[in-house]
């Protein structure tokens, strides 16, 4: 399945088209979380609401 967006499996090895990023914020603010070692930590609003509140 081919998905629109920016590819960034290759951060964790992955085959192309499996990991992608809506748009270059989001692929810069995950580079940073990657860089800072805290991505694993990231609890986007969207996805895990009872998290955010």
């Amino acid at each position: 399945m081919k998905h629109e967006g920016f590819d960034v499996g290759e951060w964790w090895n992955n085959e192309p088209d499996m990991v992608k990023v809506c748009s270059t914020e989001c692929k810069d603010k995950l580079w940073k979380m990657v860089q800072e070692g805290t991505w694993m930590m990231h609890k986007p609003k969207a996805m895990f609401p009872e998290a955010n509140q």
